[in-house]
């Protein structure tokens, strides 16, 4: 009776096993190559930076402006699509405000809050609402682009990785 049991468990735990879903993890490059790093994830839905497009123009007096090619690369059960877009994002010379990003015909803050007020923000509002007014994609993708023009990471002392 005790062999019988065993075999139905390992049975039961490889059978488990065989039909669990694989996760699969997600590629830091896209194509594997550096000179596409991963800026942001979220379900079937990627933006890789195109490092060698970031560009940066300090002529105006009161701000820098950066701007930069990005893929945006969507998975679905037709296959995958990519998309060639771009991103444009501005600070202040003085440093007296966050960094914003340029969308849909106006200039949004990007917020930098630590990980227990977003968490704070999450369970107020959910998180639709983090991503829709967080910008958490854009931030992320300011932050490369920002440390491969000044060589430097952007000081706002928040260390995360996707």
């Amino acid at each position: 009776m005790n062999k019988l049991l065993r075999y139905l468990s390992l049975l039961v735990v490889f059978t488990i096993i065989g039909v669990s879903p694989h996760v699969e993890a997600i590629p830091q490059y896209l194509d594997n190559d550096p000179n596409y790093p991963l800026s942001y994830a979220h379900v079937n839905y990627r933006e890789y930076v195109d490092l060698i497009s970031c560009t940066h123009n300090d002529e105006n007096e009161t701000y820098e402006t950066y701007a930069v090619a990005y893929i945006a690369y969507t998975m679905d059960i037709t296959g995958d699509t990519r998309t060639y877009q771009t991103r444009v994002f501005r600070c202040r010379k003085d440093r007296t405000q966050n960094p914003q990003v340029y969308e849909n015909g106006e200039w949004l803050t990007l917020q930098s809050y630590s990980k227990s007020e977003r968490q704070k923000y999450i369970d107020q509002y959910g998180y639709v609402e983090y991503i829709e007014h967080y910008h958490l994609y854009a931030r992320d993708m300011f932050k490369i682009v920002y440390e491969q023009i000044t060589g430097a990471p952007y000081p706002d002392n928040l260390k995360e990785t996707i």
